[in-house]
């Protein structure tokens, strides 16, 4: 009993502390707007990788591989991830994390489950229904997570010292060997048929020449459940700046202009009359390269991002 109050009063202070948050800063100069219908927690980005990874049945040798060139883009492992979720989402969360509460949750969702789909007749839509009970059950059909890295990137460094000269002497070998290890497709399938994941990055460049790395993909499991990822990757003073959406169906509609909401006080993005640069696709890499001012650069640094956003 004396944990349940415990863990009631700071839910309560949890939730009553962001109730009024609309700008916080998550590293210095940088800052984002939590939506007024939304709270934020906190969490370690490199644990969330390697938790997001197992719970996908990556190999360890592919999870190391992936902490390691995260690292190298300046992440020292001292950041904070910010997920910003709705507050019940967020309390339950919370609930789920309690040894004692976690029972009580389960029993909750159980009986909430059941009463939506006990009437479903076939297996595809009880399947269906289960899943969009559990999300309806912690209000969690969209939400979106930020991070940036405390360090610089040695080779983001490297890349913004070297002139233009330097950028264009970039040979043909070098730009085919970039443009195959970083491949703008998105196509994953575990070898145990665990889940699927396919989609496309590219290079949105703004009229104003500001740039940075769209990553859209459609994500489905063995258990049918599915969503969709999008994120930008943002290089800011030599750091990756990472902000993305996961949402589900319908609750994806106008989810990129709910991004730019968040990151707007920091970054300015005109999402008319954006360009956009397909990394798989010779034409457009030249055109890059030869119409757009500093394409080279943009396109250096752009090759290096794609092979770490998370």
């Amino acid at each position: 009993m004396y944990k349940r109050i415990i863990l009631t009063f700071l839910i309560y202070i949890f939730i009553s502390s962001n109730l009024f948050a609309e700008i916080i800063e998550i590293s210095p100069g940088v800052k984002i707007k939590i939506p007024a219908n939304k709270t934020f927690y906190t969490s370690d980005p490199l644990e969330d990788l390697r938790n997001n990874m197992i719970a996908r049945k990556f190999t360890e040798k592919e999870i190391t591989y992936s902490l390691k060139e995260i690292k190298r883009m300046g992440f020292s492992g001292k950041e904070l991830g910010y997920s910003i979720v709705t507050n019940t989402a967020k309390k339950n969360r919370l609930r789920k994390n309690d040894e004692f509460e976690k029972l009580e949750y389960d029993v909750e969702q159980q009986d909430f489950v059941f009463s939506k789909c006990s009437d479903k007749k076939t297996n595809k839509s009880k399947n269906d229904c289960i899943i969009r009970s559990l999300l309806e059950f912690d209000d969690n059909f969209e939400y979106f997570y930020s991070h940036i890295g405390d360090n610089p990137s040695v080779k983001l460094e490297l890349l913004n010292t070297m002139s233009d000269d330097q950028l264009a002497s970039l040979t043909k070998k070098e730009i085919k060997k970039i443009r195959k290890i970083a491949s703008s497709k998105i196509n994953y399938k575990y070898k145990k048929r665990y889940f699927k994941e396919k989609g496309i990055r590219n290079i949105k460049i703004t009229p104003d020449g500001f740039f940075y790395i769209e990553s859209i993909s459609s994500i489905k499991y063995k258990s049918g459940y599915n969503y969709t990822e999008t994120s930008w990757a943002i290089p800011y003073n030599n750091r990756e700046f990472l902000i993305k959406s996961n949402c589900y169906k319908e609750y994806c509609q106008n989810t990129k202009q709910r991004m730019y909401e968040i990151i707007k006080p920091t970054f300015s993005i005109n999402l008319d009359g954006i360009k956009t640069y397909d990394f798989q696709k010779k034409q457009d890499m030249l055109d890059l390269i030869q119409n757009v001012r500093n394409g080279y650069r943009i396109f250096r640094i752009a090759s290096l991002m794609f092979g770490v956003i998370v």
